[in-house]
């Protein structure tokens, strides 16, 4: 990889949005594993979606994978979040995304609990 669909300008942005939940920090895909289980904040582009629908409710849910300068991260929305927040994956982004990590297998996810197009 080594490289970043982000413009410069989404480093500016990253600083202006340190201040925005002070309590939750604003990390890099670099440093997931270094917050299981912590609520955090990230900025990037979607690179992949996939939707699934849930058998038994029949309610959508979305993967992501999405990129900053520093790599890839995963996301996934699960059913509350994506209808409440889901509108806002009709641009490739940029995007702010708040949420915990998870990690399974020694590979983190982040479960968004908020979404939003920059």
């Amino acid at each position: 990889m080594g490289f970043s669909l982000l413009p410069p300008e989404a480093e500016d942005l990253r600083r202006k949005l340190k201040g925005f939940a002070l309590s939750i920090p604003l990390i890099r895909a670099d440093e997931q594993m270094n917050w299981e289980g912590k609520d955090v904040q990230l900025v990037g582009d979607l690179v992949t979606a996939r939707l699934n629908r849930i058998r038994d409710s029949g309610r959508l849910m979305k993967f992501l994978t999405m990129e900053d300068a520093t790599g890839l991260f995963e996301v996934v929305l699960f059913p509350d979040c994506y209808a409440r927040y889901g509108h806002h994956l009709t641009t490739p982004g940029p995007f702010y995304i708040r949420g915990t990590v998870q990690v399974k297998d020694h590979a983190p996810t982040i479960v968004g609990s908020f979404l939003s197009g920059i």
